[in-house]
């Protein structure tokens, strides 16, 4: 599956000839679909893995990454990602080179047997039958995403953002959340809450993984208590240092099955992945290790299948 709007696939000549080179030979066949805006990418997706596909490569970013996921959680098909777009934030917290020709050299090796390849079972965690791979956020980024227009984000990217996430640190705006986290529950102010699949700026300069946090079978939730910009330069600078943030500022629960995560006071919008789809409560179901996907073979990381 080839976004040909994705920031770095738009020659996607090269990108054909690159799959079909590695990945074509006798008795094996490549089928390149070019995917639009328009159409149900995860629908087409399940179709293909029920046609007998078995390796499902995502070439794009981030969210092309997702909807592949969305159709191919259950089948059976391993996931391959060819990073085009411009974070790839999975590809780089699990390893996956980010070079066209080297990310296609990885998917040849897991097809050909290849020891410097191996298949992770990635967790997912999914709401309302929904699954997501990155994270999910309610507050600043969220609110921010939900406000921006989508001629200004098409025009300015990422940029289109930043004024309004800006303008959201310097008005100290925070919510008040009642979380059930398992079997317990915590009611927590924040500014920003942030549940992730893997670890965040634990492992910098990366700011997700290491990819073995991907496939632990644990939610990390993060609750960010930012009341000014300097609260925020504080909370960053702790986090560089590896010093302990002040109490209430930074917060690190865990979750091995299921969260509830709701506003107190009114609805707030929830983005997953990089796209606003909900508004709070929602509920989190994790799934462990549901996803097959080819990363590059690390001695002794947990979650390889060695066979």
């Amino acid at each position: 599956m080839v976004n040909p709007a994705a920031g770095t696939a738009g020659d996607t000549t090269r990108i054909r000839a690159l799959l079909t080179g590695e990945l074509a030979a006798p008795g094996r066949r490549v089928i390149i679909h070019e995917t639009s805006a328009s159409e149900d990418l995860p629908g087409l997706v399940r179709e293909a893995c029920s046609d007998g596909v078995s390796l499902v490569v995502a070439c794009g970013g981030d969210g092309t990454v997702g909807s592949v996921v969305n159709g191919l959680v259950g089948t059976g098909a391993v996931l391959g990602i060819l990073p085009a777009g411009t974070g790839n934030g999975l590809a780089r917290a699990l390893g996956i080179p980010l070079r066209p020709e080297a990310a296609v050299a990885l998917l040849a090796a897991a097809v050909e047997g290849s020891p410097v390849a191996t298949t992770r079972a990635v967790d997912t965690f999914s709401v309302e039958g929904r699954h997501f791979v990155l994270n999910l956020s309610v507050g600043i980024s969220a609110r921010s995403m939900e406000e921006t227009p989508p001629q200004d984000k098409k025009r300015f990217g990422l940029l289109a953002y930043l004024w309004r996430i800006v303008g959201h640190v310097l008005g100290g705006r925070s919510c008040r959340y009642h979380l059930v986290m398992d079997s317990y529950s915590r009611r927590v102010e924040a500014t920003e809450l942030i549940v992730s699949s893997g670890t965040l700026l634990d492992h910098l300069p990366n700011v997700l993984g290491p990819a073995g946090t991907f496939c632990d079978g644990f939610l990390e939730v993060y609750v960010v208590n930012g009341r000014s910009l300097i609260d925020y330069v504080e909370i960053c600078l702790r986090i560089l240092l590896r010093h302990k943030a002040r109490e209430g500022r930074f917060t690190h629960y865990r979750v091995g099955d299921r969260l509830l995560l709701e506003a107190e006071r009114k609805p707030q919008p929830v983005q997953g992945d990089g796209e606003v789809f909900a508004w709070t409560p929602v509920e989190l179901r994790v799934h462990r290790g549901i996803l097959p996907l080819i990363v590059p073979r690390r001695e002794g990381a947990a979650g390889d299948d060695t066979s």
